[in-house]
């Protein structure tokens, strides 16, 4: 397998992730049918479809971080890392989990070479030791495929 085929994989894993998350917010009794739909439509390999019902979400509830975490999965997977960005860095502002957020945003800044907001988005801090050492070794991985 080579390493684009597991990078893209492990998106699709994180992705259906957080499709199966959508039970949390049923469960606080918030209005999940779009977000339903939007599984669905995951299902039936219709990214873009996806999209437009998470953006139509959005519109219902726009202090949700879990539903921009979403999008920026989406984006990375239709290859559209600048928005990608974009919405990780909202759901961070909204104060998401971050580490639904910040693979996300590692994974979109990657692409883009923006390896000085990398750096500064791994700096040691008191976050999960796993998803601290994922940041660092994504910039060992890219810096040394860089030659660096």
């Amino acid at each position: 397998m080579s390493q684009l085929q597991r990078r893209y994989a492990w998106r699709r894993v994180a992705f259906a992730i957080a499709i199966c998350a959508v039970a949390l917010p049923a469960a606080a009794g918030k209005d999940t049918g779009s977000v339903k739909e939007a599984g669905q439509n995951l299902k039936d390999e219709d990214p873009k479809a996806v999209l437009i019902t998470l953006k139509n979400a959005i519109r219902k509830s726009p202090e949700d971080p879990a539903i921009r975490v979403k999008i920026a999965r989406l984006y990375l997977q239709l290859g559209d890392a600048a928005s990608a960005e974009r919405e990780a860095r909202t759901a961070r502002d909204l104060k998401g989990i971050e580490a639904d957020y910040l693979p996300v945003l590692i994974d979109a800044l990657l692409p883009q070479k923006k390896f000085k907001d990398l750096y500064d988005l791994i700096e040691p801090d008191d976050r999960d030791a796993v998803l601290e050492s994922r940041g660092q070794d994504g910039a060992r991985h890219r810096s040394g495929s860089l030659g660096l």
